[in-house]
């Protein structure tokens, strides 16, 4: 699943918060997401 957040995309990898950058990952923090909304 993909995640746009401040104007950067997200995507969900092993509950692992990653930044995609000119095609580069850079793993940021563990994060937990909610269904809720």
């Amino acid at each position: 699943e993909t995640v746009t957040l401040a104007g950067l995309s997200f995507e969900r990898d092993d509950r692992v918060l990653i930044a995609r950058q000119d095609g580069t990952r850079i793993p940021i923090a563990r994060y937990r997401l909610d269904d809720s909304g």
